[in-house]
């Protein structure tokens, strides 16, 4: 083994293929309380470290999800600011890897993502149902469940595809919307080819308005009621209605506000 104490500490340093065209070394001195931590650092960082040069064929490669979660964080980290590598740390500890003490946020995710299992054998149920869960989180927006959460884990997954996840997996992550009292909105993806959208009543019929009309000609108001009137029956905007003035009706009976 290429593992050695140093000082207090344990650390690694091995080359591989020494003497050849593709000789590669591993190393790391910052060190770790045991010998046993060394070991299983420097055998994962010598496995990464040999997929990445495609030292091994792809029946070779066995990582997990949570293996995937870290390979991708260093990668981010490597490539953005340390504030934009903190936000992502932050996220994946506690909507993916579920690191965190709040008591929410363990409740809602009673199903965990499978991160012990090897990211080949992940499933499209797999990623609906922590979909479906993410989607109850009631303390964040919309766009950021879907920029934050949503589009990170697609990313994530779209980058594991070089280690074997199914390429069908990303196109499993959709995004949604949220309107009144946490009913959804969900596109479907392309391949789907559906679009399911709530639709929702929000303005009154002939019926209603002139039942609200009638308790304007109770008070007797004619201004009102021939204000309300214009509203309802021109569709102008509150803004628009205040600057309207003679000039802007013409000849034809037609309105053209220019304001």
């Amino acid at each position: 083994m290429s593992v050695f104490k140093k000082g207090n500490k344990y650390v690694y340093d091995k080359i591989i293929n020494k003497g050849k065209p593709n000789q590669v070394r591993v190393w790391n001195f910052t060190g770790f309380k045991t010998k046993k931590e060394a070991e299983e650092a420097e055998k994962e960082h010598l496995r990464r470290k040999k997929i990445e040069l495609g030292m091994m064929s792809e029946g070779d490669i066995d990582i997990t999800l949570e293996e995937l979660f870290k390979i991708y964080y260093e990668d981010f980290s490597a490539n953005n600011a340390i504030s934009s590598a903190g936000n992502l740390k932050r996220r994946l500890k506690i909507y993916f890897l579920l690191e965190t003490d709040r008591q929410d946020i363990k409740e809602l995710f009673k199903q965990p993502l499978p991160l012990k299992e090897d990211i080949k054998n992940l499933t499209i149920n797999d990623i609906k149902t922590w979909q479906n869960q993410v989607k109850q989180i009631k303390h964040a927006s919309i766009s950021y469940i879907n920029d934050k959460i949503l589009a990170v884990m697609r990313r994530i997954l779209d980058f594991g595809i070089l280690y074997g996840v199914n390429p069908k997996l990303p196109k499993a992550i959709t995004k949604i919307n949220r309107v009144d009292n946490n009913k959804m909105i969900r596109n479907y993806n392309d391949d789907e080819k559906i679009k399911h959208k709530i639709k929702q009543k929000n303005f009154w019929d002939i019926n209603e308005y002139y039942q609200f009309r009638s308790k304007i000609d109770e008070a007797g108001d004619k201004l009102w009621k021939l204000g309300f009137d214009f509203l309802y029956f021109t569709g102008v905007r509150n803004s628009e209605f205040r600057t309207v003035k003679w000039g802007d009706f013409n000849a034809e009976k037609k309105i053209c506000i220019h304001k």
